[in-house]
């Protein structure tokens, strides 16, 4: 069966759009990346791993020639890289390192998930690198969840060689690869005194 056409977009997915030129858009939309051209109206997938639970952040390197995809898993969570190019997978990272252990939601709420009553906005900065929390409160919603290792958010270097990624709770794990080498270069716990969720990294 060829799939053709796939209507929807991961509205939870962190920096969920990218613009890879004036007329190509880039978005996750289950367990692939759409590549959609405007001008003409047609759409490219780039398929994940076969262990894909779910994408749970991207990222675009400076120069527009590579894509990070954070896709959850069971055991460790896996980070594709995507030449903009040739749109293929050019490698795959991975690293026990992360110590996630987040409840992801299996469907769509079957209502729409209520606002929080609080935020606050938190940074902090270290190793040149910055992330970000917010405190909230939340009321409950109607999705059903299951526990998922994954990155909360990632960002490429200026020099697009390296690659920041953040792990989700409750360890939040800030990993930095170089990615050409599949080789992890640093790791520092972000968690904070009042273990609010970290939900961005800047490089």
């Amino acid at each position: 069966m060829d799939c053709r056409l796939i209507f929807g977009l991961g509205s939870e997915v962190r920096n969920n759009v990218h613009y890879l030129d004036e007329n190509t858009v880039a978005y996750p939309a289950a367990s692939a990346i759409v590549v959609c051209k405007t001008d003409v109206k047609s759409q490219t997938f780039i398929p994940l791993t076969p262990e894909c639970k779910g994408v749970t952040a991207m990222a675009i390197s400076p120069d527009r020639k590579f894509m990070a995809v954070a896709e959850a898993g069971e055991e460790s969570p896996t980070i594709s890289i995507i030449d903009l190019q040739t749109l293929r997978k050019r490698k795959g990272l991975q690293t026990r390192l992360v110590e996630s252990n987040v409840r992801l939601p299996t469907h769509p709420p079957l209502t729409a998930p209520s606002a929080p009553t609080q935020t606050t906005s938190c940074s902090h900065r270290s190793m040149g690198l910055s992330w970000e929390y917010a405190r909230s409160e939340w009321t409950p919603d109607c999705r059903v969840y299951v526990s998922r290792q994954m990155y909360a958010s990632m960002a490429f270097s200026p020099d697009g060689k390296t690659l920041a990624a953040m792990g989700g709770n409750p360890e939040w794990h800030l990993v930095v690869w170089q990615w050409e080498k599949s080789k992890v270069l640093a790791t520092i716990k972000c968690s904070n005194t009042e273990r609010s969720p970290i939900h961005s990294v800047r490089a």
